[in-house]
């Protein structure tokens, strides 16, 4: 058993591999995973972890059990990586200025998975888009948007700018939409739009909605209806199905929306 331990499957110069210094690394492999498995299930048992804060501590997992399996396995081998990194300091130092973007985006990653502001599962919003995280890796994050379209978003893009994340609001939402009615039924109008807000399930009924006349235009009264929601993804659908309701009280009541119009003199 000790002659098969110590047979030389490679040899080259002073560095001679082994077969006990595979086994090495293979046990230590398979440690490393035994280790993720099982703390995976302990943590997927935490019912005080939510699903990003779950995914955001296996993802640090996962990596810290990467380098440490990297690093000792190179010494089970007998491999002095320090001679490569003295020898190749000059090239080390160009690839870091080329890829400065790269270590960026890598150091955000850290920062958002080990912060946990922004999780999987987060419903945020980057300029006019409002995206829901599905993934988050060290260098790059995946986000899906309203229209089912998958975005890489680069970490750095999260850190630098200005995101609202929805989903940390603390309180329910706020939500409008705007209608331009006749003057003569402006009265009806508001009442009827009360009404169908009300009987919409995704609209909180505290606090209550109401409406206001936002203000006059050439043709017509604005009217803004005020609500509130716990809904931040698929507000769009929510509004849209308002709107759509609101249409259809105002044909049965016989209330007609105005249409912006012009009149045009022409002198002889």
């Amino acid at each position: 058993m000790k002659e098969i331990f110590n047979y030389e499957i490679f040899h080259f110069g002073n560095y001679t591999l082994t077969v006990s210094k595979i086994i090495s690394v293979l046990a230590l492999a398979i440690v490393c995973w035994l280790i993720y498995q099982l703390s995976k299930k302990i943590i997927y048992r935490l019912k005080k972890l939510n699903k990003g804060q779950t995914f955001t501590t296996l993802t640090i997992l996962k990596y810290f059990l990467i380098v440490f399996f990297v690093s000792v396995a190179l010494k089970l081998l007998g491999i002095d990586i320090s001679v490569f990194i003295v020898g190749s300091a000059a090239l080390l130092v160009g690839i870091g200025l080329g890829m400065k973007d790269l270590f960026y985006d890598f150091i955000s990653g850290i920062i958002l998975l080990a912060e946990g502001t922004i999780k999987v599962g987060n419903v945020i919003q980057i300029g006019d888009k409002r995206v829901e995280i599905l993934v988050i890796r060290f260098r790059t994050s995946v986000v899906k948007t309203r229209e089912e379209k998958e975005i890489i978003v680069p970490n750095s893009f999260l850190t630098k700018n200005e995101i609202i994340n929805w989903s940390n609001q603390k309180n329910i939402n706020r939500h409008f939409i705007e209608v331009h009615v006749n003057d003569k039924d402006v009265e009806k109008a508001i009442q009827l739009i009360q009404q169908v807000i009300k009987l919409h399930l995704k609209v909180s009924p505290n606090p209550e909605p109401y409406v206001r006349i936002e203000e006059f235009t050439d043709y017509s009264v604005s009217l803004r209806a005020l609500f509130w929601s716990d809904e931040v993804f698929a507000v769009g659908r929510m509004l849209g199905e308002i709107r759509l309701l609101i249409l259809k009280s105002f044909q049965k009541n016989n209330i007609v929306m105005p249409l912006p119009h012009q009149v045009v003199t022409l002198n002889k």
